[in-house]
């Protein structure tokens, strides 16, 4: 019984943790697109003017996060235009890469899409994000299904010693209350069983029966 319900405590632990490490991956892509958004249309200015000088300091607002990998912006060529941090990573793409959207790598998450003004295409941005929020989230829900499972096996383990104490006590008392009753012997149909003082008055009944013998037979 209780190898059953820590394993179900255990599977709906695991579901749970599965389902929020998911829900929480595409709330964090949204968030790393949402920001990409905002980065975008703040750089079109220094595209459309090819000011390097403009395009850095609107990456730099990317410090305050520090989840950020990295930042690139390209120009419409697809050439290098500025980075964050200001060195250029070494992991940095030389050029824009191919793919548009968002998706996870190993340890991060990455969104790349164009900048836009007025339907024409003046760069894209390149935005990296690692997974550390994730990862500390990850250990949190972890940690708090260990504890709930050590916790259910501690109190049902506990409940079961205390039920076998109680039901060993209630034998052993009932144990010895049978040892202290008596046989009760049931004397044949006709007779009385004596009472503690039947051995005392038989002497005397005897001898009175002995002289009244003699009396009855001299009277007659």
């Amino acid at each position: 019984m209780m190898l059953t319900s820590t394993t179900v405590l255990v599977l709906t632990g695991v579901a749970l943790v599965l389902y929020d490490v998911a829900s929480f991956r595409q709330s964090l892509a949204r968030s790393l697109v949402t920001r990409a958004d905002i980065l975008a249309a703040n750089s079109t200015a220094a595209l459309a003017f090819d000011n390097r000088d403009d395009a850095i300091q609107v990456l730099a607002a990317l410090k305050s996060d520090p989840s950020t990998v990295m930042a690139v912006l390209y120009d419409r060529q697809g050439r290098l235009f500025a980075t964050y941090p200001a060195e250029v990573p070494a992991s940095a793409p030389p050029t824009a890469p191919g793919g548009r959207g968002g998706w996870f790598e190993s340890s991060a998450v990455v969104v790349h899409q164009p900048v836009i003004e007025e339907g024409r295409v003046l760069g894209t941005l390149y935005l990296k994000s690692d997974l550390r929020a994730l990862t500390g989230r990850l250990r949190v829900f972890a940690l708090v299904v260990l504890l709930a499972v050590m916790g259910s096996i501690g109190v049902a383990f506990a409940l079961s010693t205390w039920l076998q104490r109680g039901a060993g006590g209630a034998a052993g008392g009932g144990g010895i209350h049978r040892s202290r009753l008596r046989p009760l012997h049931l004397a044949p149909a006709g007779y009385r069983t004596a009472g503690p003082n039947a051995g005392r008055n038989r002497p005397a009944r005897l001898g009175e029966q002995g002289l009244r013998g003699p009396r009855q037979r001299g009277e007659r």
